[in-house]
């Protein structure tokens, strides 16, 4: 199939290796079983391409993922209080030193004051303490890849494995983080994505077919809301489903 399809390697960047068998000492074995192929007319196409072997935590074989390069346009993003946040102390004390400041002005006043403060504070405990999550990423793995190479030169010491195990616990840690950032934004996505195709998300609305009311369910619905029913609401609703313009 291979001479068929007149494929090529494309090459990789990082280790060598794909595989390992995870054992210690004498017994470990390095191979490089997998790779990504490509002809002629699919490498023109697709010219600034590099196949990454990425590590992996869980699996004896590392990750083969195919980036393009293309060119980075910088958005500023706006605030959004991200859900990864609380499962660091850090947090708590940010928004209670938000919170603490005395201020005077109508109840409304204060809380959006407040809210601005803690907005402030969470920006700069996030860049400058708790990290971006894709930088801790990258400081991850780049550490073990380094301690990799050291193994995979046969530098192995117990200390060296022990350093290893460290890493892969932190960088299983980190996709937790990042598996909740991403969830968090995919909500956002696709709202935005339906606000501006309209199409689409007209499409999405007429092919669903809206149940029959009857008339008491009409009347319940046109009824006027009270105090109780929407902090009975609010308290309902569940954490980070509806953030908003002000990011919380």
């Amino acid at each position: 199939m291979i001479d068929d399809c007149e494929l090529f390697d494309l090459g990789f960047v990082g280790s060598i290796y794909t595989w390992t068998n995870r054992q210690k000492g004498r017994h470990r074995i390095w191979e490089r079983n997998d790779r990504m192929m490509a002809n002629e007319g699919w490498r023109s196409r697709f010219s600034d391409c590099r196949v990454h072997h990425e590590l992996a935590t869980s699996s004896d074989h590392k990750f083969l993922i195919l980036k393009l390069i293309q060119d980075r346009v910088t958005v500023r993003r706006p605030f959004r209080f991200e859900i990864m946040w609380p499962q660091h102390g850090g947090c708590q004390e940010q928004i209670k030193d938000a919170f603490q400041n005395e201020l005077r002005g109508s109840p409304s006043f204060v809380l959006c004051k407040k809210l601005q403060t803690c907005q402030k504070n969470l920006k700069w405990w996030n860049k400058h303490v708790f990290g971006e999550v894709e930088h801790k990423l990258e400081c991850v793995l780049q550490r073990q890849s380094e301690i990799q190479s050291l193994i995979e030169n046969d530098n192995e010491t117990e200390e060296l494995f022990k350093v290893e195990n460290e890493l892969i616990l932190e960088h299983n840690d980190i996709l937790v983080q990042q598996a909740n950032h991403w969830g968090q934004k995919a909500c956002l996505d696709w709202f935005q994505f339906g606000e501006q195709n309209t199409r689409f998300y007209h499409n999405m609305i007429f092919n669903v077919q809206a149940p029959c009311l009857n008339e008491g369910e009409k009347f319940n619905l046109l009824r006027g809301v009270d105090n109780d029913e929407i902090v009975t609401a609010l308290k309902y609703m569940k954490p980070f489903k509806s953030p908003g313009p002000d990011g919380y």
